[in-house]
């Protein structure tokens, strides 16, 4: 069983196991590799995300502040990569699943409350949620996504022409600075 884990562009799926007493795992799916990691999933999320700068709380504000107010939102764990994820939760309360957009090839109908979502590397995974469900899933992070590339990739035009800033100097003895020749500053 790992103790650390960091999310890749490899990673495929992260699931909710517990342990005999009680203790919250994750059986994470990295390209043909399954194994253990000592940390819920969504502990595994907020470390890769701090490792990146940021914070799963942070995540969901920014994809509540693109897609609306939603209820259990997707998040980017990189744009810039690719990696995008959103959660699955069955029926069971304590069970948490977490997929990578990404790595999601096929859905299929199992019955009328569970569907097969069929992943990369040959795959699946039996979804205690309608098809329906998961499909609005991956509809919100597909936009997710594309939203974050589109805003990181605009060109932004800024004009500058010399010398017509405002002018800021300190005067002898003094701590503040003060504006120059320019409009009155309040």
């Amino acid at each position: 069983m790992k103790r650390e884990y960091i999310i890749n562009k490899e990673t495929i799926s992260l699931i909710s196991e517990f342990d005999n007493f009680g203790k919250e795992n994750t059986r994470a799916i990295e390209g043909e590799n399954m194994f253990l990691v000592n940390k819920s999933p969504e502990k595994i999320i907020n470390d890769t995300l701090n490792y990146l700068g940021s914070s799963l709380e942070g995540a969901i504000i920014g994809s509540k502040s693109i897609l609306g107010n939603k209820y259990r939102v997707p998040i980017s764990i990189s744009a810039k990569q690719g990696i995008t994820w959103f959660p699955c939760n069955s029926f069971r309360p304590k069970e948490s699943i977490w997929l990578a957009h990404s790595h999601i090839e096929n859905l299929e109908k199992l019955n009328s409350i569970e569907t097969i979502v069929h992943m990369s590397h040959g795959h699946s995974l039996n979804i205690s949620m309608r098809k329906k469900q998961i499909e609005d899933r991956m509809g919100r992070a597909a936009l997710l996504q594309t939203k974050l590339v589109e805003r990181s990739t605009k060109k932004m035009l800024f004009l500058y022409e010399k010398g017509s800033g405002i002018k800021l100097y300190k005067r002898k003895g003094e701590i503040n600075f003060f504006a120059k020749d320019k409009e009155k500053v309040d």
